[in-house]
């Protein structure tokens, strides 16, 4: 259960420390201004006060250390670690991965006699970029005798690790995965839960032990000024993946970290970054390589000579390998940068000095919405989200206003992105459940009334939800708990 917490004394002493928090996450995460939200650093101080029982003061002292223990960051980065990822995204990577990369790579590994190819996976997250590497080379060089492929994954999320580690994944992380491939790879496992007695579990499945034994996992935070971790001791790599990374770093950290990669590369090694990154390795030891939808980066200039050998032999194999999916439209994520794993969801655009402006917007659209000028408040809030784009009240806020206008569809898609920045607001739930039962959509009703059960449970009885305007927990449950009787 969470402990009482005064939460406008917090949203003080973080507005007034604003300056130092900032200083502290760039030195100890190399994390630019904005790189982490407000309700991120809510989460984390909730988190230390309960693991150090110390007042408010203390909490924000800890949090502006230089360097921040080592318990105190294992505290806090859950916290503020979102956990978006999934099976094969950007296939463009993957699909140049098969088609080019793996057959120039497999010729020279040939040519100098070395059969094993090893990458690096940073910022793996919970796993799934690193499995999906470890299938693309499982698939490509399936039925080859004498490779050893290895894929090495780090990230500073020790609780996303310990995902990964376990193998076991829920239908979210398959929704860009062709059906073929997951029942190639995956198997039921005994992990299905159930979050009300009655409902149907929520199945999960296994990654294939032949793929999960190829890659290797460990905690490492990019950013730190020695890279003890003995998965990178004495090793260099054949391709380095740290996608969606570079975007919340500071640019000067974003430099190091690229100059850092080249080191472990090895000659004619690949850099892949995410699709809105690639500026940032401009005067890089990289040259940049165009190909379908996207860039990738190479070490040292490759020969031409060499291509027409990889395309000759990719030809030449008549093996099934695995078909990266088309991109996905991700019409319930919020808008780019999306994040991956390794570091925090970003932060209001807007500085904190503005904070009165943004209240005074928001109180100003929910008198609209009860006045009957709902359109006008989704003008409003709509206005404030192309500059706050990763706030999820301001989606929350705005999925109602669609609501009152009966536009259920509007309404779902901005609670649902509401939900995906901030996965614990039980009123979002609430709402999506009213939507489903005025569809006739009893099962999808079930399950969003399931998931605010499930978080309500991790909320004091008397302790006021928050968003509900002044409902406390054990009331919301027993309301939800008759509504889902009936």
């Amino acid at each position: 259960m969470h402990a009482a917490f005064d939460e406008h004394a917090l949203k003080t002493l973080l507005e007034q420390n604003r300056n130092q928090i900032q200083r502290s996450l760039e030195a100890n995460f190399g994390l630019k201004p904005g790189a982490v939200h407000y309700y991120s650093l809510k989460k984390a101080a909730h988190g230390l006060q309960e693991a150090e029982k110390k007042p408010l003061p203390e909490i924000i002292r800890l949090l502006c250390e230089i360097p921040m223990r080592e318990d105190v960051v294992r505290i806090i980065v859950p916290h503020i670690t979102v956990y978006e990822t999934y099976f094969f995204r950007h296939p463009e990577h993957f699909a140049w991965l098969r088609d080019s990369f793996l057959p120039g790579l497999e010729i020279r590994k040939r040519a100098g006699g070395k059969l094993s190819i090893t990458c690096w996976s940073a910022g793996c997250s919970t796993g799934e970029e690193a499995y999906s590497l470890a299938m693309t080379l499982f698939d490509y060089f399936k039925g080859q005798q004498g490779w050893e492929l290895k894929v090495v994954a780090t990230d500073i999320n020790h609780e996303s690790l310990d995902i990964a580690r376990h193998g076991c994944y829920g239908e979210w992380s398959f929704r860009a995965l062709p059906r073929e491939i997951k029942e190639r790879f995956f198997y039921e496992c005994n992990d299905a839960y159930e979050l009300v007695p009655g409902l149907p579990r929520l199945k999960h499945y296994h990654i294939d032990t032949r793929i999960q034994q190829m890659v290797t996992f460990a905690e490492l935070n990019l950013s730190a000024p020695q890279w003890d971790v003995s998965e990178l001791a004495a090793r260099t790599f054949d391709l380095i993946v740290c996608r969606n990374v570079l975007i919340y770093l500071h640019q000067d950290a974003a430099k190091a970290l690229i100059s850092r990669f080249a080191e472990y590369l090895e000659p004619n090694g690949a850099l892949i970054v995410g699709p809105s990154e690639p500026w940032f390795l401009n005067d890089s030891p990289f040259v940049a390589q165009q190909i379908r939808n996207g860039t990738v980066f190479i070490k040292n200039e490759q020969t031409e000579r060499s291509e027409p050998h990889a395309r000759q032999l990719s030809m030449l194999r008549t093996e099934k390998r695995i078909v990266p999916p088309a991109a996905p439209a991700e019409s319930l994520s919020p808008p780019q940068p999306t994040l991956k794993t390794t570091f925090p969801v970003t932060m209001h655009e807007a500085p904190l000095r503005a904070k009165e402006e943004r209240e005074e917007v928001i109180a100003n659209a929910r008198h609209l919405a009860d006045s009957g000028e709902a359109a006008r408040a989704i003008e409003l809030l709509s206005e404030l989200i192309q500059k706050e784009t990763t706030d999820p009240e301001l989606y929350y806020l705005r999925g109602l206003a669609y609501i009152h206008t009966r536009d259920l569809s509007s309404a779902e898609s901005d609670l649902k992105k509401s939900l995906f920045l901030e996965p614990d607001n039980v009123v979002a739930y609430i709402a999506l459940a009213s939507i489903a039962k005025e569809r006739g959509n009893e099962s999808e009703m079930k399950k969003h009334y399931s998931n605010a059960l499930h978080f309500l449970s991790k909320i004091e009885e008397t302790a006021v939800v928050p968003g509900s305007n002044g409902i406390p927990a054990k009331a919301m449950r027993d309301m939800i708990s008759s509504l889902m009787a009936r």
